[in-house]
């Protein structure tokens, strides 16, 4: 199997609490479970996009961001090199992908996002501001929605999270953010869920 083209993104969830267990499955610090998860993701999207991932790391009130990661030893280096600390700013890291993606102008190339978080955002109606920034584009170019997609991948169990993770992934009985943003653009899915390899759980999660 191999991945579409597209662009990808990873965003990762580097606050303070990100440096608790990480619960069943995994021995380490959710931070130590992310780290895991991005270096499988970085070198199964390299082999089919050799310019590799974008890795956006959000934490207190500053975004981070290394372009073009490839190989297990860069992603690595990252996770070497910061710690988790402060609160969690996701908007800033989900408006770093919504700028490149509406930026695009007379060929738009699909966009697909993964986020590993724990918890609940700062600010929960800036991530949806963001979200409704690109239904209004793609709206605007006659765009469907599998164009862009946001899959949050939620490490721990913090039920906060959960809530706020399933609210905007939305189901029939909470529609709240498709109606607001006009697409279904968000999936989730617990670390624990992890089904195969995690090409296998990319592939399926564009293809629905």
């Amino acid at each position: 199997m191999t991945l579409a083209k597209r662009n990808y993104y990873l965003l990762i969830d580097g606050s303070g609490s990100m440096d608790e267990p990480a619960g069943a499955g995994y021995s380490g610090t959710r931070w130590e479970a992310v780290e895991e998860v991005a270096i499988s993701l970085a070198k199964k999207i390299a082999k089919s996009d050799p310019d590799g991932i974008d890795i956006a790391v959000f934490q207190g009130s500053r975004l981070r961001t290394f372009e073009n990661q490839t190989d297990e030893s860069s992603v690595r280096k990252i996770f070497d090199t910061m710690e988790p600390f402060s609160t969690t700013p996701l908007h800033l890291a989900v408006a770093y992908v919504v700028d490149r993606f509406v930026a695009q102008n007379s060929e738009v190339e699909p966009t697909f996002g993964i986020v590993l978080t724990d918890g609940a955002p700062n600010d929960g109606s800036l991530v949806v501001r963001e979200l409704k920034r690109v239904g209004d584009f793609m709206k605007s170019k006659g765009l469907p929605d599998e164009m862009f997609t946001l899959w949050f991948i939620q490490v721990g169990d913090d039920p906060k999270g959960t809530a706020y993770l399933q609210m905007l992934d939305g189901d029939e009985k909470d529609t709240r953010v498709k109606q607001i943003v006009g697409y279904d653009l968000v999936d989730t899915t617990p670390i624990t869920k992890l089904e195969g390899s995690i090409e296998e759980m990319v592939l399926k999660a564009i293809q629905d």
